[in-house]
């Protein structure tokens, strides 16, 4: 078997271009358009001065620790830098109320909406969090400041990476299922999200690819929309990480049996070595786990997995 390295390559083409966007070669870039002055003397209003000597002490420049307001109004995404320099995920910024600015890191929102009268006070909320970190290191350089970031950017990448791969498995398994159902009915409707039919009961039946559940079925009957399947895929192979997301998957299938307890909730899994016991105590939500390779493969359950979903839509 040959090895691929196909995550390391995603990885590389992603952090080439945040070199140029929220690492510290980009607020080095930035750095250089603008006036020292202005930077200075918005570190002095901003960070104590005890800090600013500390940093200089290590021969470096205030700003490499510290948030500036005239820096991230000159490039909104270095947000992203500071955020990853303190060790801080997007989901933590969210937890602590800061998720409105994770948009402008991102590149999605606009410069001019940036209010400087905010900007002041969320640098000067970063800047206390930097006194923590520098207050428990004793030694500082330019090089391991971008080791730090890395080391937040390689999970938020791994995040990332995992959101690929389920998105990937997600529209194979919703082709397969359009194959199933047409092998039995005329579709009615088939684009990249959404397919509808009628069933044998005459009732429309629509399926639909998303989130939150990642494939959802449903029915119309004459005076309320049945809730007939929720399908939750956890497509990575990697089985040191299945736990975390079976209770991904958990928590979506409560939220949906507690608003529709009619529903039939399925976990699709990427993991080769789990046994269904023991999916089932991370999952016990789950009506049915389903072996991904299996699916796709005709394998052993590829039958079972077509009988099921045909009697759950209502299919002969």
């Amino acid at each position: 078997m040959v090895l691929i390295p196909s995550k390391q390559i995603v990885f590389a083409q992603r952090l080439r271009v945040l070199k140029t966007t929220m690492l510290q070669p980009a607020l080095l870039d930035t750095v250089a358009t603008l006036d020292l002055r202005q930077i200075d003397e918005e570190l002095h209003s901003l960070v104590a001065s005890e800090y600013l000597s500390r940093v200089a002490g290590y021969g470096l420049r205030g700003e490499i620790v510290f948030a500036v307001p005239c820096i991230i109004l000159q490039k909104p995404t270095l947000l992203g830098y500071y955020r990853l320099l303190l060790g801080f995920s997007q989901k933590d910024f969210a937890k602590y109320g800061l998720g409105r600015w994770l948009k402008y890191e991102a590149g999605n929102g606009k410069q001019k909406s940036l209010n400087p009268r905010e900007v002041q006070p969320f640098c000067a909320y970063l800047n206390e969090a930097a006194y923590q970190l520098l207050d428990a290191l004793d030694d500082l350089s330019a090089p391991f400041l971008h080791e730090l970031s890395l080391l937040t950017l390689g999970s938020q990448f791994q995040g990332s990476y995992n959101n690929i791969i389920g998105n990937k498995a997600a529209g194979k398994l919703f082709a397969i299922i359009a194959q199933v159902i047409e092998a039995r009915v005329q579709l009615e409707i088939h684009d990249e999200h959404v397919i509808q039919l009628t069933n044998s009961s005459g009732r429309k039946v629509i399926i639909r690819l998303a989130s939150d559940p990642d494939v959802l079925i449903t029915e119309q009957l004459k005076t309320r929309i049945r809730h007939i399947l929720a399908i939750e895929i956890k497509g990575g192979s990697d089985i040191a990480n299945i736990h975390n997301r079976l209770g991904e998957a958990e928590k979506t299938h409560i939220k949906y049996k507690r608003l529709f307890p009619e529903v039939q909730c399925w976990t699709m899994v990427g993991v080769k070595e789990l046994s269904p016991a023991n999916a089932k105590k991370d999952s016990p939500s789950t009506d049915r786990f389903f072996l991904l390779d299996e699916v796709f493969n005709n394998g052993p359950a590829f039958e079972e997995f077509v009988e099921e979903l045909a009697a759950l839509i209502g299919l002969r």
